[in-house]
């Protein structure tokens, strides 16, 4: 399944590739490649992954780890594929994610 992603994700994992590419050159670039390999382990099997705690009613929200960077993605499982909803650091309080998404 393709994987899509919600604009304020979009602009969230350019915010990130920017500032690894800043502490190291290149980093950004193995951040994007780490996201798209978390990315695709989503599309292949979105039901997999734990499920958000609590949970929303009435709606199939998961998250998954970004290998070797401190970042989860939290996407919503829908008929059509997953979407992902947000990247985030995961020392951020697990709720953090829900600013901006209804």
């Amino acid at each position: 399944m393709n994987v899509r992603a919600s604009p304020r994700a979009e602009a969230q994992v350019r915010r990130i590739a920017r500032y690894y590419d800043r502490r190291q050159s290149g980093l950004g670039g193995v951040f994007l490649t780490q996201l798209e390999l978390a990315c695709d382990a989503i599309g292949r099997q979105p039901q997999s992954f734990s499920a958000v705690q609590p949970s929303l009613p009435g709606r199939d929200i998961r998250w998954h780890k970004v290998r070797r960077f401190p970042y989860i993605v939290v996407y919503e499982v829908l008929p059509d594929g997953p979407v992902v909803l947000a990247v985030y650091h995961q020392h951020r309080r697990p709720s953090h994610w829900r600013r901006g998404n209804p």
